[in-house]
């Protein structure tokens, strides 16, 4: 079993995941674009897919957040729905508790101008929202139409001091980041995540609307790095059980804390 946590992307991630399942290892990653894969990069998905085939292993991208949070809990959650009509997610962080560089990867500290700088050149962002839609999507039998991903900095009206930072009123605190999918005209998914210094509320809410319809929230959110290395961790029984091929988190057996 190879535990794989280097890049973030499907380009790079592509052979250096081939090179381990030709060792006949299976492999868990926490390659954001590797959660569900099949729509943003076919050619890729293909390849690796037929490559863990050929070998007899199985291939998993997870982790918090794409993997878990904002798309197969949400999708979990409507087993006990009749009918589904939208879903909505919210994930809010207090970003002081995190390590200092999640904190500069969100934008923490940054002017305007350098926040607005990073974000044209794609540096900035929380990788893996588009795919989480996606996935959603996919076990929702929606045919998407289009997808959104806006991006907007989350703006300090005081100065803010933390451990590691200084924050002056007028800079970012951090990211807002909103994915939307629809399907036709009408909207059928929204994500929602903001990641910021100093953030009055910490939350993960999914909300759904169909028969029933409910909400369901976790109080003060859950850590990321912690939940990370958990559900990596948690996912290597599943994952050995799995038939060989490229998966993703709805694909696999579920996934859970096992002592």
């Amino acid at each position: 079993m190879a535990l794989l946590t280097t890049v973030s992307d499907m380009e790079r991630i592509t052979p250096q995941i081939e090179a381990l399942v030709k060792k006949g290892l299976p492999v868990v990653s926490t390659c954001e674009e590797l959660s569900y894969p099949w729509v943003q990069a076919p050619a890729l998905s293909k390849r690796l897919d037929e490559a863990a085939r050929a070998a007899g292993v199985a291939v998993l991208g997870t982790g918090v957040n794409p993997g878990f949070l904002m798309d197969a809990l949400p999708t979990f959650l409507t087993a006990v729905c009749r009918r589904v009509e939208r879903i909505f997610v919210k994930r809010y962080q207090d970003a002081q508790f995190r390590r200092l560089p999640f904190q500069q990867k969100i934008g923490a500290g940054l002017s305007p101008e350098q926040f607005e700088a990073k974000k044209q050149s794609g540096t900035l962002r929380h990788v893996g929202l588009t795919e989480s839609i996606q996935m959603i999507a996919a076990r929702m039998g929606w045919q998407l139409s289009k997808t959104e991903d806006l991006l907007s900095p989350v703006i300090a009206w005081k100065e803010v001091r933390t451990p590691d930072l200084t924050i002056p009123a007028g800079n970012a605190l951090g990211v807002r980041q909103v994915g939307k999918g629809w399907v036709g005209e009408e909207l059928k998914i929204e994500l929602d995540f903001q990641a910021a210094v100093a953030l009055e509320h910490s939350f993960d809410e999914v909300r759904i609307e169909g028969d029933p319809a409910f909400s369901s929230r976790i109080e003060g959110g859950i850590h990321g790095d912690t939940a990370t290395c958990a559900i990596v961790l948690n996912a290597i029984p599943q994952v050995l059980r799995a038939t060989p091929g490229l998966k993703t988190m709805l694909d696999i057996a579920p996934v859970s804390f096992f002592g």
